[in-house]
């Protein structure tokens, strides 16, 4: 019986409502491409190149890792280098573009591309899912345009899905970048995806950005820009681990947002994942009870506005949590607070951990297996079942 338990949760995955929609939309993707045989030459704004402009930023830092648990599924990574005193040193050279009459769609599945005034794809400042197709020329029509100077803010793809995570390090905190070189006076409006939960909102209202200034872009809606500005990825094009100037940005933007809040858990913090539509555990409520035998507040994280994440991470010494976007929220903790991942064994993601480092955190990866169907076939998603006895030796192992 829980074995086509786990086939049935594997078939839904595969053929859920999201995969049908994004198909939906590659197909007529492929439809419009088709019908788009050369490239428009009727442009709004013109082919004028007078006002583009390519400016670089670089950025380098050291990190003090956890050495074992950042090889344990690091592939190649040009722009971290670990030395042999457990120090990463990180490099990035950032590119931001001024483009004058440029062009940006997506498909919200495979590829967020950016056009110059001549139709290509400029590589560089676009994004594309691994291993997945991007258009080289733009081929479909304008569906609108946008006057006055636009920043990107449209990350990789993840960020069109609303992620927490993603939106913070790889979409909004583009801005940073941005800001080497032009003061947000400077910007008339934003490019982002379509906004789905408060916290999008609140974190550009804290940067300054309030509803008219944002320009959301939705999937096969293709936007001409008067002017865009638009950089590099903020991690660049290899590196798992999120910059500090990310971190040190926020701190002075963000964290301010929760100033006068006070936090709704105390010192010892369980994030749960009640509340997620994934990669809970199966024994969640038995996790939250041994738990919170040990003194620990168990907190949700999604029904907290962005002040109240902030004030929980900010207010707490003591962090216990799966691997997840709620663990994006560490970049506002003290500094040496105690963390302990819950680390699934087919899903291990750095970013978090980097995080954790940033703030020289008492750090500590506690693996578990998932041997379910689903969680061989897709760890992201799948349910797992959490050893509470081995979970209670790492507590004593840590002093917790």
């Amino acid at each position: 019986m829980a074995i086509s338990q786990e086939i049935g949760a594997l078939f839904r995955h595969i053929f859920s409502a999201n995969r049908r929609h994004k198909a939906k939309i590659l197909a007529t993707e492929w439809l419009l491409g088709i019908k788009g045989s050369f490239v428009r030459s009727n442009k709004v704004f013109g082919k004028d190149s007078s006002d583009e402009r390519l400016d670089t930023w670089q950025f380098k830092e050291t990190r003090e890792v956890d050495v074992e648990f950042f090889k344990s599924n690091t592939p190649p990574l040009t722009e971290n280098l670990l030395t042999d005193d457990g120090v990463v040193e990180v490099k990035h050279e950032y590119h931001i573009h001024r483009l004058h009459g440029a062009t940006s769609y997506t498909n919200e599945s495979t590829h967020r591309s950016i056009f110059n005034n001549q139709g290509k794809r400029v590589q560089s400042i676009s994004s594309t899912r691994k291993g997945a197709h991007a258009p080289s020329t733009l081929r479909l029509p304008v569906s609108r345009t946008v006057t006055g100077v636009t920043a990107n803010l449209y990350g990789n793809m993840a960020v069109s899905e609303g992620n927490y995570f993603h939106w913070l390090v790889d979409a909004m905190s583009r801005i940073f970048i941005l800001e080497q070189f032009y003061n947000l006076d400077q910007i008339d409006q934003v490019l982002v995806p379509p906004l789905k939960y408060d916290f999008h909102w609140d974190g550009l209202a804290a940067l300054g950005f309030d509803r008219d200034r944002i320009v959301e872009l939705t999937a096969l809606e293709c936007i001409e820009f008067e002017c865009l500005l638009a950089s590099t990825p903020p991690r660049g094009s290899s590196s798992v681990l999120v910059p500090g100037w990310i971190i040190d940005g926020y701190e002075k933007t963000l964290k301010r947002t929760a100033k006068t809040m006070n936090s709704i858990a105390g010192k010892r913090v369980y994030v749960s994942r009640r509340d997620a539509p994934t990669r809970m555990f199966s024994n969640e409520e038995e996790v939250c009870e041994f738990l919170e035998g040990r003194g620990f507040d168990i907190v949700e994280m999604s029904p907290l506005d962005l002040p109240n994440k902030i004030a929980v991470f900010r207010d707490a010494d003591v962090i216990i949590s799966q691997t997840g976007a709620g663990l994006t929220n560490l970049m506002f903790c003290h500094e040496n607070p105690t963390v302990i991942e819950l680390v699934d064994e087919r899903f291990v993601y750095l970013p978090y951990a980097s995080l954790a480092w940033f703030k020289k955190a008492n750090y500590h990866a506690h693996f578990f297996s998932n041997e379910s169907v689903l969680g061989k076939a897709n760890a992201m998603v799948s349910k797992s079942h959490l050893d509470i006895k081995e979970l209670e030796k790492t507590l004593v192992k840590m002093g917790v």
